[in-house]
Order: structure tokens, then sequence, then C-alpha cells
């Protein structure tokens, strides 16, 4: 079962490569708000890591300014968004491709966590490679392609709901579990991105708080 099912997901990763080639291959851009903010304090931050300096000021607004409120509102204290930035710059010669695959493979990180989450649902092959198709062919994916709020305040929602789930609701939690928990709640906390992973973490908490009492109390 296990097998077919990666053998299906790398399907899936095949069938997306070659749909989105024109912007993996660097013959397209991204649009809308990733090429009109996004896009330049990507560039200058990677560039100024590949360096070996520490981007601190920031050149594109108001004359100059501090540039951590920016590095916040594009995640860049993401140590894992940074470390996946860095090394597609040093990989490909072409900005656009590493602007362009970064969003690419982070999107397909959220995807793969709302997979994750949901396929202990069902052991069946179909309903999985169902599931697959309706996760990673849906704006989950293609919407960090145009604008990244969304990608920015869910890409760990369901990452916290999965090790939630599995280490502390469906066992008792061991200390790698907490430091894990604790990492994912703290890269969340970045400008107001913490909204969506904290909304989303306090709903998936309550409802299982509520699942945990007895019937009896609703028939008092």
């Amino acid at each position: 079962m296990v097998g077919r099912e990666v053998l299906l997901i790398f399907s899936v990763l095949l069938a997306q490569v070659i749909f989105l080639w024109p912007m993996l291959s660097g013959s397209r851009s991204l649009v809308h708000d990733n090429i009109v903010w996004n896009y330049p304090a990507f560039t200058f931050y990677f560039s100024e890591l590949s360096n070996g300096h520490l981007p601190i000021f920031n050149f594109f607004s108001r004359f100059g300014e501090a540039f951590a409120p920016l590095a916040a509102q594009m995640r860049f204290f993401d140590p894992i968004q940074t470390i996946l930035g860095l090394g597609l710059w040093n990989l490909f010669d072409s900005e656009w491709l590493a602007f362009n695959w970064f969003h690419f493979v982070v999107g397909w990180l959220q995807a793969l966590g709302v997979y994750l989450l949901f396929r202990r649902e069902s052991s069946n092959v179909w309903v999985r490679l169902l599931l697959m198709l309706a996760v990673f062919w849906s704006s989950i994916l293609f919407a960090p392609f145009r604008q990244d709020g969304f990608l920015n305040q869910f890409l760990w929602a369901p990452w916290l709901a999965l090790l939630l789930r599995e280490q502390f609701v469906l066992r008792r939690p061991k200390f790698w579990a907490l430091m894990l928990l604790s990492f994912f709640i703290g890269v969340s906390f970045q400008s107001y991105f913490f909204v969506g992973a904290c909304l989303f973490v306090l709903v998936f908490v309550g409802f299982h708080l509520v699942c945990r009492i007895p019937v009896q109390f609703f028939e008092m």
C-alpha cells in the first residue's frame, strides 16, 4: 500500500512539473503580489546571504529602513524556508528559476501536510488517489504562484495539526514532539501570520476536547 501510494505521489508531482514547466523553466514568471513585492525582497535577501552578508537594511521603501520588518513579512525568519531558498539560489543560475521553484516547493510542503493529515481517514488506495488530486491540484498549491498570503498564514498549520493528533491526542507526547511543536509554533509567529496557525490549532484542539466529553453530558 505504501509503495503504491509513494508511486502515486511521484506521478502527481511529475504531472505538476510538466503542467507548470513554463514557470519552472523560467519562460514565464509569477504574477500579482509575487512580482511586485516578493521578488525584490527575495532577490535582495538571498543574494546578500549567498555573498556572506547579513541583510539588515531595506533599500526598497521610504529611502531605506531596517530590513527586519520586511523579512518578517516575507517569513525569512523561518529557518526551513531560508535554507530552502538559499539552496535553490545557489543551485540555479537564474533568479527567476530560484524564485519560481521556491514557491513550488513550499507550496508542495503545504499540500503534503494537508494530505498526510487526512490520509488516515481512508485505507483505500483509490480514495487516497482522489484525496491527492483534491489537495495537490487545488488552490492550496496554486495560490502561492499568485500571492503568498494564504501560504504564509497556513503553511505549517496542517503539520501542527498532524503533530498534535499523532503525538498528543493518540499517545502520550515525547520530548522531541514537544520541541517540534514549539518549533512549528515559533516559526509561525512572524508578522501577522501567526493568526492562521493559532486559530487552526485552537479549533483543532477544541474539537478533540469536545469529542472527549461523554455523550451523557449532552443528555443531561
